[in-house]
């Protein structure tokens, strides 16, 4: 029924009054993407990639797709413009969007998690999410007790979905020690494969250096820094994720995206500190033009329907929201 609604608005070109909307303000649109594959995932499918292609076809059309450096220059072509980011550094990037990026000649930011590209962990979101795939796909159903958490997994795919994503909000507020050593019970209860070749490595980031795509930091390790009170680990996390990156790819990193988008008005002021120009939340609003080392919000795309995504990048979703 939602589908329907979003095609019926697309097709009444009620999206034409939105765009013309913010193309009278001084805004811009950066977008974030994650995962572009028509891979299966309960908790966190991706967005697929017809769906993807689709996109970035309408933004070539109505948008300037910029880079970092065009996007906030007073020059334009008068086109709304637009900065397309992704972050966490998976691999379907090379396979399957960067492709897409090429075709159309659009211009992206990857923020990557330098411990994931050097192939030493995993992402804790990824090891949770694979591990309750694992126990969905594998109809290992049942309540798993770790701590004071409990993880029900049932053929119901909504209650296994509600579950898992209690766990994870639940672990979000954690020390990293306590998120691992939950996540580490989990996985002696299951035949849990690794996901560490979903990653891109270091020659695939070479390979999008090649074409247009910006390297960002998204930390060392993805690790919630609002949950880190030690200043030093915070410094290593932002700053040492710069120097390794820019000493590996011989490449200036000037972009910055808070895992899981938590920040503080102290950590704000140590990633600016730590030498970035840009640094990236998750907040969904439009983009001021004329920021001034400001945190820059970014409006996430994860819908796998053409026009809700359309509307999404236009905001719709909390445009609406605001007037409820």
């Amino acid at each position: 029924m939602k589908a329907i609604l979003f095609q019926i608005l697309f097709f009444l070109r009620f999206h034409r009054w939105m765009h013309q909307r913010i193309s009278i303000r001084d805004e811009g649109v950066i977008l974030c993407f994650h995962r572009i594959s028509d891979h299966k995932d309960l908790m966190s499918p991706p967005l697929k990639v017809e769906v993807f292609e689709s996109i970035i076809s309408y933004l070539s059309k109505y948008f300037e797709i910029c880079d970092t450096k065009n996007f906030f220059e007073n020059s334009s072509s008068g086109k709304l413009k637009v900065l397309i980011t992704f972050d966490d550094g998976y691999k379907d990037f090379i396979q399957n969007a960067l492709p897409i990026l090429k075709k159309y000649n659009a211009p992206a930011v990857h923020h990557v998690i330098v411990d994931a590209v050097n192939k030493e962990s995993v992402v804790w979101t990824e090891e949770l999410n694979s591990i309750i795939n694992t126990l969905f796909t594998q109809k290992e159903f049942g309540i798993y007790t770790f701590g004071q958490m409990q993880l029900d997994i049932s053929g119901n795919r909504n209650a296994t979905y509600d579950s898992g994503m209690k766990v994870y909000n639940t672990l979000m507020h954690e020390s990293k020690d306590l998120r691992m050593d939950a996540i580490n019970i989990l996985k002696e209860k299951v035949d849990y494969q690794s996901a560490k070749e979903e990653m891109m490595d270091w020659e695939d980031l070479r390979t999008c250096l090649e074409n247009n795509v910006e390297i960002g930091s998204h930390s060392m390790s993805h690790d919630i820094l609002t949950s880190i009170d030690d200043v030093n680990i915070l410094r290593n996390e932002l700053k040492s994720s710069k120097e390794a990156i820019e000493n590996n790819l011989k490449y200036t990193v000037n972009c910055f995206a808070f895992p899981n988008g938590k920040h503080s008005s102290a950590i704000d002021k140590m990633a600016i500190e730590a030498g970035y120009d840009f640094v990236f939340s998750t907040e969904e609003r439009y983009c001021n033009l004329k920021f001034e080392k400001e945190v820059l919000p970014r409006i996430s795309i994860y819908h796998n329907s053409k026009y809700e995504s359309i509307f999404k990048l236009y905001n719709l979703h909390r445009f609406v929201k605001n007037l409820t």
